[in-house]
């Protein structure tokens, strides 16, 4: 280890010479050069390890290399952990070399011969080395770094401390631990380019280690599949013996291998002869060793005496033998023990290795202490326990004594790092563990399960389902992911720092096994028969000759047949589980012999008066006890082999078992002639049949065991209504066998295999001598402690069950206590792992301490091993038969149960979801045709009643519901069955879901009730249909919200669940999967009974109570039709009477014709033009079209939502006719008329826009026209015009008041627009609306949240407020959002009933200021889309923002839509496009309307693509709509919708509020712009200031929207495609919303346009001067913006496409535009006249005529360009007063038309032209007041262009001071 080179300041660290590796590596080098080899050229007899020369790092890598790597083997790459344990192991052994005799040369030398043996030993040597050191496990692709990665002497050389001993003081400075070396030194630092960083990055990649990854279940169980077997290899070892008398000395050797003729490889003959004339003893047969021997052998290697002392023979556990295979095992763990290499052994449940580490240390005397390690332990557990051990080794001071430390089972809990700290490290939070303290780690397997299954597929998951196919897999009620549930061990991945220490513990063979039966055997059997010993045998032949020998007693007899029977049926067991070798283990033979032994105790405390035999009989196998023994025989075979299979795997058992005991009838030696030991006569006498009295055979073998079980469980009293059939009988055997021998025991089995009663009947009948009969007495009595496992178990609530049997027990010691695990397979899924603490709680129980699993499948078997298992198959019909005898009363029913039981085996093999129906479905369905007969006897006083056919089908009916498409089939095989006629017409009149379901609940026997349903529905449809009331029902509804994935919630809804058993009160339940465990005896109705009074238990976890439970109490369950039958899992679904409720099962059949037109409606919307016919079938127009495309047109669409809309509608249409006419009722034409248009008007609220245009583009419109006049409804007027789809506040400001009743109304609202955070503030400022409370639905965490904040809005609530409760589907599961809106109604109704009651108890006070006195307004008429609104209803008109009020788009005609003369609702709009009012310059709401009402909008963001998770079913309490934006889109600038339809892009823009438009738009614009020259990121930030100034400008807006207006106007590039934006579903994905979509075709056209204009304004950067201050140039500048844009034809100029480019032209991309600047010279310039370049153009077109121009000629100019705008006034005062916007554009001109000239700036070269001008036609004289007429001529002339040389560099700066101008122009006129 590190040590400190400066104490004691410690501050640097230095790693010791690694001495033991270079003497090891000095050795292993010797004997490779052949110094130990006698007669080799390199033999040197005086050869020393310790004197010999040093040996290099590149050496002793090259050493270990070879030694510990296999190239095709588990460990290809070198190691520094294998490395260190080879060094380890063969440094001790190495030293032992010099201590024995026979291995000192000159000592061999000496004695003539064996010199050979030193080099022959120490190569036996370096192959155990080899055997210790080497993985068994394959490396992984990140473990080991390639040989060629570095030079392998920078590995060594830092280890073997190759500086220090360059320096000479034994130290090398570095900073690494003893296992890994420290990394190199940095390279100094050097300049290298970026390709050489590259290559020399490349190539270190090429190099290094893969990356590691993590592996998943399935890599990492194949590495373990490629896992060096124990039965792989030899295992030679080497022992040296250590002298026992003290003084540390060898005083042996020997070497043991399990391979019989490995040593000869190595010794030769005449090495062999030497040796053995030594005292070696070559033929000594391993394998024939006693346990004495073995024991002497590993006392030897510790240097103890074999038989003084701590330990040795008596040590050893009764009936355990040592064998050379678990000896060798033993030697493996001792010599890793003794060089203190970590010891980590992988092995097979059962295999030995608990009991193998056991005897190994009471041999040797070592304290063993022992952690069983389960999944629920955490760091601070096992550091605890640590501490406790080293503090113990510790206080041992010196002495000899160890302590062995034993991880059993260490990779069952997450703590693998601290794991691989103790084991592989010896230190544990800082702290070195002591070296008398040995460590031992077992693990078990990690391998995955197999798919094929011994029952047949038939095993099953629990009362939970999970979600699967998702990355968002979860169990439900957890919350978590199982990656450990696909193993066959729930253990979690070794680190890799323990793989490598990882040995095989291997298997028993078949022969160790045998010797292990036998001698348990005869130690459990001998109790009673101490003198069992064979007895001596003399025969006399017929020559007179005697011979003796010794014959078997019949206990060895019994011994060595009982033997060959568990053999053969612990073979049968592993060959019927695929050659699983741990599905059958000693633990299964130890519960055999156990059992043998009790119940011959039992069956000699039970025996009858004139039974004479007694227990020494019965253990000695005389012949009056040998029935009984055969007897126990059977039952004990049975109890531990037969049980745990299917039935058909039973047979093969059995015929195992007895097929073994047939081959020991035959005599072995047969046909000898009488020669030698006795004759013929004497072997057959010898080898005569075994146990013949046995009689084993399969019918036998059988019936004991069958008549055993009838016998013992006839004494129980089963009660009344039970039938004690095959499942009930062994259930009850085995369980009582299991308890009475305090023997674990899983009972598994599927649902209605009376698991759960069988272990009540144990505790009711075994109550001690208060027990029934004088069997019972005999027995003790039986106190169970249920524990309800599921999914969130964890390890403390289990250890807590088991704590409080023992408590008990401590109290009542002559009680057997039971720990029963309900549904214990639950418990398997939970994360925390808590069914490990089970592996303790197994191996560890006491007597009167029994535990019984009850579960639906197998658990790992790990567990399974532990306990016998009880697995009950499914029942013959025999059986069924048998069982429902024992159910009925009634003599006329008896003859038809094998008929029914035929029915339901058939049925049940025969359906289609498997185990959708099971046992419970049968025998309901015979108890209640049990109970049907005996009403019938009761009303005729007749007890000839016989079943009917009625009878039959109302029983089928209700307990074989759930699956509408099988009942036919169902139906037809009973009465076929029971040869009883169909009666078809009672058949479609009972066939009733709501019959049914009213029947469930009117019969108190009935089982609980499960709704199998679409959308939730059938929670509304009880309700509406009166099946439930209000008062009578309580409804939990499950929440996942993530804090309430907890203990307290579950317990919250408990109690409400005891509340309501106690009333009667019915209790349905919604998503409630953590309840039924909980529920478990609720539903399975394990009812009982005190005075009258039942009662029945609800548990929670170690908690569990007996609640009173009224008669009339049931659990009704609403459970989603596809999961019930894709992922609930059978044993919940056979607890309850399944029907299916939807929609449409409540449908009138008067009503049907209505759902076939409404069908063809949706299916003509949705689809192309001409695709569906108007007479068309709906099934094939359904088809044709799509459910997809069905839900993209009418969101939330599903199957039942047309039969939802009609019920509500007909409702509805119901409750206005009697409001309004009186009860007059209409025709059943008239009334389908009258529905057909008020659905379409609902369907129509939940469609998307796009649809709609879909619809009015399909084939230009004709079938929008034929559905017009088909339907008698304008469908797009009616939704673009009178419906309010196009955002929230468009909506809320009229629906609302539209659809409230007396309180309000409530409305789920969808919508595709992404979610925002300020609609509430919209609502209130854009609407009016007083108070707006918003609850985001994915910011709660727990349901109360959300309960107490919609409580606290109705308790605040007055007119005009609205709660809105904002849904994210991607951040919330669509059931929280079912949930909110349940919670959000709830509290809505009982706000409702609080208003009515306060109006009735205060009927004429005062009016609450917070509600209206006025009455509500009448209802509207709930068929039509809105109703006529009160005129204080109506908004205003306003101003935005104080601003200029834009022209309003017109409005679209909004008369009368309807044949009934209704008002449209745009008669409350405001004038703007939006629907909303507007508000006022203080942005305070100004409405002429006062909001009414308290209303409820569920705001639901759906993505689009994933609206199909999503549907909507109507009903009565909420309405349903969509909006397509939840924003106004005048807030933009932009039309909503309604506005777009049917119009222009012209039309469009030309109603836009352009300001706020541009300010949008005007980035992509300046991003479409592309400059021919460099520019600068403040050229970009400069000219987007400017841009933003320029739009707070009315006058440049304007200018730019008639600019737009007119581009828009002469071309039709850019169209307002409707049509293509509503089938664009790409473009509609991106944009969200359709509004959106339209909206960017607006913003591409206006963004596109206005980027053409800027390209214009910016040319020569001439954007900027229009931020000059004088109003006058910016008057200029926007005139000559605007002719000039006009006359140059910029936009037909700038769109036309650019073909092709001229050379050093860019081509121009896709919708840019460029930017021109017209310098003579190339080089851009900065003008400072606006437009400068179109004024220059047009003066030289005018060149002609102004040449010979008088004096006003520049002002005629001008006049005749009509650009007078502003330019009179200025030339009017020319005289030298004002010359500012000549020289501006004589700048311009001269930049234009001029190439510069070197060293003049462009400044310069104006003044000097102007001056020119002066001179040329002025004069010197009229300097100060030129002729306006000579400087325009010169400006016609054109001056020349100097030297003609063109400038190389140009002065930019435009800011330079006038005087220098001037300076300049003297200058250059000089």
């Amino acid at each position: 280890r590190p040590v400190f080179t400066d104490a004691p300041l410690c501050t640097q660290i230095a790693l010791p010479e690694y001495s033991e590796l270079k003497f090891v590596c000095r050795w292993v080098r010797g004997f490779n050069a052949g110094k130990l080899q006698y007669g080799g050229p390199n033999y040197n007899a005086e050869w020393d390890a310790w004197t010999d020369s040093e040996i290099t790092p590149a050496e002793c890598f090259e050493v270990l290399s070879k030694m510990c790597c296999e190239p095709n083997g588990p460990s290809p790459r070198p190691s520094w952990s294998n490395f260190r344990s080879f060094v380890m192991f063969m440094n001790r052994q190495f030293s032992f070399v010099g201590e024995y005799p026979l291995l000192n040369p000159m000592l061999l030398e000496a004695l003539g011969e064996g010199q050979m043996f030193r080099h022959v030993f120490v190569n036996l040597m370096l192959e155990t080395g080899r055997d210790f050191s080497l993985r068994s496990v394959p490396q992984c692709d990140g473990v080991g770094p390639p040989v060629s990665a570095a030079h392998p002497s920078l590995i060594v050389a830092t280890s073997l401390g190759a500086a220090a001993a360059e320096a000479g003081d034994g130290l090398s400075t570095a900073a690494a631990d003893d296992d890994m070396p420290p990394p190199p030194g940095p390279n100094p630092l050097v300049r290298q380019s970026s390709k050489t960083l590259t290559e020399e990055h490349q190539a270190a990649e090429a190099l290094a280690p893969p990356v590691l990854v993590q592996q998943t279940s399935a890599e990492m169980a194949e590495r373990y599949q490629k896992m060096a077997t124990w039965e792989s290899s030899d295992h030679p070892v080497v022992i040296f013996k250590q002298d026992p008398r003290g003084g540390g000395g060898v005083d042996g050797v020997d070497v043991l291998s399990l391979n019989k003729g490995y040593v000869a490889r190595y010794i030769d003959q005449a090495l062999r002869q030497f040796l053995e004339t030594q005292g070696w003893d070559f033929s000594r047969d391993w394998e024939k060793m006693t346990n004495e021997e073995g024991v002497e052998l590993l006392r030897h290697v510790e240097g103890l005496a074999a038989f003084s002392g701590r330990g040795g023979i008596t040590a050893l556990d009764g009936g355990y033998v040592l064998t050379v295979d678990n000896l060798l095992k033993m030697l493996s763990i001792q010599l890793r023990m003794k060089f203190n290499l970590p010891v980590i052994i992988m092995g097979e449940t059962g295999c030995g290795k608990s009991s193998l580490i056991r005897n190994l240390c009471a041999l040797l005397g070592a304290t063993l202490h022992t952690l069983n390690v389960h999944g629920g332990m955490t760091d601070e557990d096992i550091v605890t326990w640590m501490r406790e051990k080293i503090q113990l080794a510790l206080l041992m001071g010196a002495s000899d004594e160890r302590i062995v430390v034993f991880f059993d089972e260490v990779n069952t809990c997450n703590s693998m790092g601290l794991f691989k700290e103790i084991v592989c490290d010896r230190c544990m939070d800082g702290l070195v563990v002591p070296d008398n303290i040995k460590i031992i780690a077992a693990c078990n397997p990690y391998r995955l399960r197999t798919a094929k299954s011994l029952y047949g597929g038939e095993e099953m998951a629990g009362l939970v389902f999970e979600h699967q196919g998702t990355t968002h897999s979860e169990n439900v009620g957890t919350g978590i992911k199982d990656p450990l549930r696909n193993l066959v061990y729930r253990v979690h991945p070794l680190p890799e720092a323990m793989i490598d220490h990882i040995f095989d513990f291997g298997s028993l063979s078949s022969e160790t096994e045998r010797l292990y039966i036998m001698a348990m055997l005869r130690k459990q059997l001998g109790v009673y028969n101490p003198e069992g010993e064979e007895e001596p045998v003399q025969t006399t032949n017929a020559h007179g000759t005697t011979y003796a020998w010794v014959r078997m007693t019949p206990f060895e007899e019994l011994v060595e047949v009982f033997t060959e029977l568990v053999c053969a049926a612990q073979e049968c067991i592993r060959r019927l589980y695929d050659g699983e070798r741990s599905s059958a283990s000693l633990r299964d033979v130890r519960r055999c012999v156990d059992i043998f032994r009790w119940f011959g105790e039992h069956f000699h405390e039970n025996r009858q008066p004139h039974e004479k035999w007694d227990l020494e009989d019965f253990f000695g196998v005389k012949h009056n006890a040998r029935r009984v023994v055969r007897k126990a025989v059977i039952l004990s075979l049975a109890y531990c082999y037969h049980a745990r299979l299917p039935r058909e795997e039973r047979k093969e058992l059995v015929l195992s078992i007895t097929n073994a005991w047939r081959n020991l009838q035959v005599h072995k030696y047969q046909g000898n002639t009488g020669f030698g030991f006795g004759g013929a006569n004497t072997y057959a006498n010898y080898n005569r049949a075994r146990c013949q009295w046995l009689q084993l055979e399969p019918g036998s073998f059988i019936q004991v065991l069958e008549e055993t079980q009838r016998e013992m469980t006839s004494q129980f009293n089963v009660g009344e209504g039970i039938a004690l059939n095959e499942a009930l009988c062994e259930n009850l055997f085995m369980i009582l066998i299991s308890v009475l021998n305090a023997i674990p025991i899983f009972v598994i089995g599927k649902p209605g295999s009376s698991k759960s009663l069988a272990m009540g009947l144990v505790q009711q009948n075994l109550n001690g001598d208060a027990s029934d009969n004088d069997f019972l007495r005999s027995l003790p009595a039986v106190e169970s402690f249920p524990y309800q496992c599921s999914p969130l178990s964890t390890t403390g609530g289990i250890e807590q069950a088991f704590e409080s049997a023992r408590r008990y027990r401590r109290e009542a010691p002559d009680t057997v206590v039971v720990v029963l695990l309900d549904e214990v397979g639950l418990a398997e899924q939970s994360p925390h792992l808590p069914l490990k603490v089970l592996h303790k709680v197994l191996d560890e129980a006491g007597q009167m301490e029994a535990v019984v699993g009850i579960s639906n499948w197998a658990l790992d078997p790990a567990k399974m091993n532990r306990a016998v298992h009880l697995y009950r198959p499914a029942p013959t019909v025999e059986d069924l038969s048998l069982t429902a005898e024992g159910m009925v009363r009634s003599a006329n029913l008896k003859g038809y149960l094998s008929a029914l039981a035929r029915a339901y085996n058939t049925v049940y093999h025969n359906q289609e979801h498997p185990d959708f129906w099971g046992l419970r479905e049968f025998y309901s369905t015979v108890r209640a045709i049990n109970l049907a007969l005996q009403e019938q006897r009761k009303a005729s006083g007749s007890q000839g009643v016989a079943l009917d056919p009625s009878t039959l089908l109302d029983a089928v009916l209700r307990n074989f519901g759930g699956r509408p498409m099988e009942l036919d089939k169902v139906v037809d095989t009973f009465f076929r069955e029971l040869g009883m006629p169909l009666p078809k017409e009672e058949f479609e009149k009972i066939n009733n879901v709501e019959s049914l379901v009213l029947s469930n609940l009117s019969e108190p026997e009935a089982r609980h009730l499960m709704l199998l349903t679409k959308s939730n529905a059938a929670l509304g449809l009880v309700f509406d249909r009166e099946i439930l009331n209000h008062e009578r029902t309580e409804i939990i509804f499950g929440s996942d919200f993530p804090l309430d994935q907890t203990d307290l919630q579950v317990c919250l809804d408990i109690q409400r669940v005891k509340l309501c058993m106690a009333e009667g009160i019915t209790v349905v339940l919604v998503h409630c999967e953590s309840l039924y465990e909980s529920l478990y005896d609720l539903l399975n109705q394990h009812y009982s009974s005190y005075g009258g009074q039942m009662y029945v238990r609800l548990a929670f976890g170690t908690h569990s109570r007996l609640c009173p439970i009224h008669s009339h109490f049931r659990v009704v369950v609403i459970v989603e039709k596809s999961d019930a039958y894709q992922r609930l899992a059978p044993p919940l679904l056979n607890r309850f009477e399944k029907q299916v409720l939807e929609r449409k099962d409540v449908v009138r059949d008067e009503d049907l014709s209505l759902l076939s037109k409404l069908t063809l409606f949706c299916a003509r919307f949705t689809a192309s033009a001409g695709a569906i016919r108007a007479d068309g079938d709906e099934v094939s127009a359904l088809a044709a079209v799509g459910n997809s495309a069905l839900r993209t047109a009418f969101c939330g669409f599903h199957s039942d939502l047309l039969s939802s809309l009609i019920l509500v509608m007909s409702a509805r249409e119901e409750v206005e006719r009697r409001k309004h006419a009186q009860g007059r009722t209409l025709d059943d034409q008239d009334r389908e008329e009258v529905l057909l248009k008020m659905c379409i008007d609902q369907l129509l609220w939940i469609a998307a826009p796009e649809a709609t245009c879909r619809l009015l583009a399909a084939d230009s419109g004709k079938l929008h026209g034929d559905m017009t006049r088909e339907y008698g409804l304008n469908v797009s007027q009616e939704y673009f015009k009178s419906q309010r789809h196009s955002s929230l506040p468009a909506f809320s400001s009229t629906m609302l008041d539209a659809w409230k009743d007396e309180v309000g109304t409530s409305v789920v609202v969808t919508t595709y627009s992404p979610l925002s955070s300020d609609v509430a503030a919209v609502m209130k400022t854009q609407v009016g609306w007083n108070d707006v409370d918003l609850i985001v639905l994915h910011e709660l965490d727990q349901e109360r949240e959300l309960r107490s904040q919609v409580a606290d809005f109705f308790d605040k609530a007055e007119d005009g407020a609205v709660l809105l409760v904002q849904c994210d589907p991607l951040a919330t599961s669509l059931r929280r959002i079912e949930h909110a809106k349940f919670i959000c109604e709830n509290a809505r109704a009982r706000y409702v009933r609080q208003r009515q009651k306060a109006d009735v108890a205060v009927d004429d006070a005062p009016v609450s200021p917070g509600l209206s006195a006025e009455p509500p307004n009448a209802p509207p008429s709930l068929g039509l889309a809105a109703s006529e609104l009160s005129e204080d209803a109506k908004t205003s008109e306003g101003k935005e923002d104080g601003e200029q009020e834009p022209a309003a788009p017109p409005t679209l005609d909004r008369g009368i839509t309807s044949e009934d003369g209704k008002m449209d609702p745009s008669d409350a709009l405001p004038a703007n496009s939006s629907g909303v009012h507007a508000t006022d310059a203080g942005g305070q709401a100004s409405t002429l309307a006062q909001r009414r009402g308290v209303h409820v909008i569920l705001l639901l963001h759906l993505p689009r693509g994933l609206e199909g998770n999503y549907c909507v079913s109507f009903d009565m309490r909420w309405r349903y709509a969509f909006v397509d934006s939840i924003t106004t889109a005048s807030a933009s600038g932009l039309p909503d919708v309604e506005s777009m339809i049917g119009k222009t892009m012209m039309e469009v823009v030309s109603q836009l509020d352009l300001r706020k438009v541009l300010r949008r738009c005007f980035r992509p614009s300046l991003a479409k712009l592309v400059y021919l020259h460099e520019r600068t990121n403040d050229d970009v930030r400069r000219q987007i200031s400017l841009l933003i100034q320029y739009l707070d400008d009315a006058s440049f807006v304007e200018a730019m929207k008639e600019v737009i207006n007119g581009m828009l106007e002469s071309s039709d590039q850019y169209k307002l495609d409707v049509a293509n934006a509503a089938h664009e579903e790409r473009a509609l994905q991106l944009a969200g919303t359709f509004q959106a979509a339209l909206h960017a075709q607006i913003m591409n056209a206006v963004s596109s346009t206005f980027s053409i204009a800027l390209s214009h304004m910016d040319r020569n950067k001439g954007l900027e001067l229009y931020v000059d201050q004088q109003s006058s140039l910016k008057q200029l500048w926007l005139d000559l913006f605007l002719l000039s844009f006009k006359q140059m034809r910029v936009f037909q100029t700038t769109s036309a496409p650019v073909t092709s480019a001229t050379p050093g032209q860019r081509k121009r991309g896709l919708g840019e535009v460029e930017v021109t600047n017209d310098s003579a010279s190339g080089i851009p310039f900065s003008g400072r006249f606006p437009f400068s370049f179109f004024v220059h153009k047009l003066i030289e077109g005018m060149r002609a005529v102004t040449e010979n121009a008088g004096e006003a000629a520049l002002q005629q100019q001008f006049s005749m360009l009509g650009l007078s705008h502003g330019l009179s006034e200025d030339l009017s005062n020319w005289g030298g007063q004002d010359d500012t916007i000549l020289r501006r554009y004589m700048h311009d001109f001269v930049c234009m038309s001029c190439m510069p000239v070197t060293g003049m700036s462009r400044e310069a070269q104006a003044a000097l032209v102007w001056r020119a001008l002066e001179i040329a036609y002025g004069g010197e004289k009229s300097k100060s007041a030129p002729a306006t007429a000579n400087i325009a001529g010169g400006l016609s002339a054109g001056p020349s262009t100097g030297d003609g040389k063109e400038a190389e560099d140009e002065d930019e700066d435009e800011d330079e001071d006038e005087d220098e101008d001037e300076g300049a122009a003297k200058d250059a006129g000089a």
